[in-house]
Parts: structure tokens; C-alpha cells; sequence
């Protein structure tokens, strides 16, 4: 069973104990043990602060091998503004998870923070390797490249953006940008309408200045993510 739900856990425990099945009641009870910790941490990262990296931190103490513990740790982590010690968090992660998206795209994340553009690049490239869908990674991944100059593929990262999340506002209206900005106005003009939908209507946003980061109520994309509960 693959779940956080530490409650659900202990009453496996529970059951394998009056079964007599001793093993299994201990490996359930330590997965509840584990599940609220992370439980816990994930909402000690909503309230920030120090106590948020306290408790992540208690969590990668539980269970060194946990890489959602160390993600999670990154991001409170990086809430503190500690950038070298959140680095080393999502790297830890990526070391015991290689295939975990959501570490590379937070690694991306926290190297753009620092201004490591290229190295950011090629995290949230990895990053959308392993989930093409990605939309907050391709957004961060067209910033960068037209910081660097590379309007046609920021182009594509956008258009990918919008076509793996259809009310991304923030990604139709950089596009939107960009498409004037290479000569193809029309389009333009059919991404500002979309973006112009799904976006707050008391923002004022010109049509010549592109979102370095969201206003979506999940948090902006250059923002690093809790680990998502499974």
C-alpha cells in the first residue's frame, strides 16, 4: 500500500497484531510513525519560519532515505533564505530518487534564485525528462531561456506550458509577449484573449511585459513544492 495516511497505517498495525503477525504490525506501525512526521512537515511548510525547517529536518533524521523528507526540507529550507544548505537538500533527494521530478524542478528552482542560469536550465530540462507535462517547469525553463536569448525555444517551452495546463494565465500571456516580440502578432493576440480569461481581471498587466513568476493560488512557479503526498 503506498499512502501518508498515518491513521490508515496504524490500523493495519492494529489488525496484523491480532492476528499474531507480529512482523508485519511493526513495519506497519513505523509507516504511520513516518506518515505523520511527513504529514507534519508538509504543513509546517504552509506556515513557514523556523519551526518549518525544524520539523523537516526532524523527518530526514527519521528516515534518512525518505526523498520527500529531503524536498521537503529543501523548501523550508529555502523559505529560511539558507540557499547552499537547500541546494544540498534537493541534491540528497536526487540522490536517493534520480527519477523524482519534483527535486530536479526545485533544484531548478533555488540555482535560478542564485542567478546559476545554465545549471537551473538544465535541472528543470531533467525535470520535464521525467514528467513532460511538467507546466510550472516548462514556464521556468522559457524565462530562462529568454534571459540567455533564446527567443524561439522560450517560444516552444511556453506553448508547451499552456499545453499541458490549458488555464496556466500566467504562461498564455508570456507567450503572448514573446510571439509579438518575433513578428507573429496574431497569435500573439489569441494568447492575451486566453490570457486575459483565466487571469485576475484587476491586474493590469501591458502586453509588453512578461510574469517572472505566478499569481496561481498553488504558488508561483519559481517557487519550490512541498513533495506531493502519494
Amino acid at each position: 500500500m503506498r499512502t501518508d495516511d498515518a491513521c490508515a497505517w496504524f490500523n493495519i498495525g492494529l489488525t496484523h497484531e491480532k492476528e499474531g503477525h507480529a512482523s508485519e504490525a511493526g513495519k506497519a506501525f513505523i509507516e504511520s510513525f513516518k506518515s505523520y512526521h511527513r504529514n507534519l512537515s508538509t504543513h509546517a511548510l504552509q506556515a513557514g519560519g523556523k519551526m518549518a525547517v525544524k520539523v523537516c529536518q526532524r523527518m530526514t533524521e527519521i528516515d534518512p532515505k525518505d526523498a520527500k523528507a529531503w524536498i521537503n526540507l529543501g523548501a523550508a529550507l529555502g523559505q529560511a533564505e539558507q540557499p547552499n544548505e537547500e541546494i544540498d537538500a534537493y541534491r540528497k533527494a536526487i540522490q536517493l530518487a534520480p527519477k523524482y521530478a519534483e527535486a530536479w524542478y526545485n533544484l531548478g528552482v533555488a540555482q535560478a534564485r542564485r542567478e546559476e542560469d545554465v545549471e537551473a536550465i538544465q535541472a528543470y530540462k531533467q525535470a520535464l525528462l521525467l514528467s513532460p507535462k511538467f507546466a510550472k517547469a516548462w514556464f521556468n525553463l522559457g524565462v530562462l531561456q529568454g534571459k540567455l536569448g533564446n527567443p524561439h525555444e522560450k517560444v516552444r517551452s511556453y506553448r508547451q506550458a499552456v499545453e499541458a495546463d490549458p488555464n496556466f494565465g500566467e504562461a498564455w500571456h508570456n507567450l503572448g509577449v514573446i510571439l509579438n516580440a518575433v513578428g507573429k502578432q496574431e497569435e500573439g493576440t489569441i494568447a492575451f484573449t486566453r490570457a486575459r480569461k483565466l487571469l485576475n481581471p484587476k491586474l493590469r498587466i501591458a502586453e509588453t511585459i512578461e510574469f517572472k513568476s505566478a499569481t496561481t493560488p498553488d504558488g508561483p512557479p519559481d517557487r519550490p513544492a512541498a513533495a506531493p503526498l502519494t
